[in-house]
């Protein structure tokens, strides 16, 4: 039998490992699909290769994501959502909205702009 206290132990962790550093935007970015640890870093340059590596395995210790092996020679991995990960899609869309009612307009401009330019190659 789960106790109240087990299960709020258990809520606890599950929320930490959403509010690590950049866990919100490696999910945010798994939403647009599946992706390879490089284009993690492509998408999100300030961030190094042994946090993003934390970080993802992070995600994957609480189900938020899974790790699938698509090719062994050379080794290539996939990072996909899993349906607790995709379960955060409203509270992500919320966030956004907040973020973009209450930060400066010159700050989303900037980061619009930044994100437009990464994801068609201007």
């Amino acid at each position: 039998m789960v106790t109240e206290d087990a299960e709020c132990i258990d809520a606890e962790k599950a929320l930490d490992a959403l509010m690590r550093k950049w866990s919100i935007l490696i999910l945010k970015d798994m939403f647009m699909g599946a992706k390879r640890f490089n284009e993690f870093l492509e998408m999100n340059p300030r961030i190094s290769g042994k946090v993003l590596s934390d970080q993802l395995k992070n995600l994957e210790k609480y189900g938020y994501i899974e790790k699938v092996v698509v090719s062994t020679t050379p080794l290539r991995a996939e990072y996909h959502l899993t349906d607790r990960g995709r379960a955060l899609n409203r509270m992500l869309y919320e966030m956004m909205v907040y973020a973009r009612e209450w930060l400066l307009v010159e700050e989303c401009e900037e980061l619009k702009e930044k994100h437009l330019k990464k994801v068609f190659n201007i």
